[in-house]
């Protein structure tokens, strides 16, 4: 499986059981989390702290763009991104 399908997976799994309440319908990759109700300024903070502990990244404030984060699909897109970003960094300064 490759890491994206697996971000996105965890993402997925996360947001249903903390954000979601049992029985409610699936959320599809490329909902709106906000326009769904899913996330509100509160929940998108809780979020942001859960990706940074789950997947050890940082988030610079000037990455805090909505766009990242609207969607399972765009959110599952940044983190990958940033890791890679992250890892190509660390591999430029050894």
């Amino acid at each position: 499986m490759q890491y994206q399908e697996q971000v996105r997976r965890v993402l997925h799994d996360y947001l249903m059981a903390n954000y979601l309440p049992s029985g409610t319908a699936p959320l599809a990759d490329d909902d709106d989390l906000f326009d769904t109700g899913v996330l509100d300024s509160a929940g998108l903070l809780a979020l942001l702290a859960w990706i940074e502990q789950e997947f050890e990244l940082d988030i610079p404030d000037d990455h805090l763009l909505p766009d990242n984060f609207t969607s399972i699909t765009r959110t599952s897109s940044y983190i990958c991104d940033r890791r890679a970003a992250l890892e190509a960094s660390q591999c430029a300064n050894v």
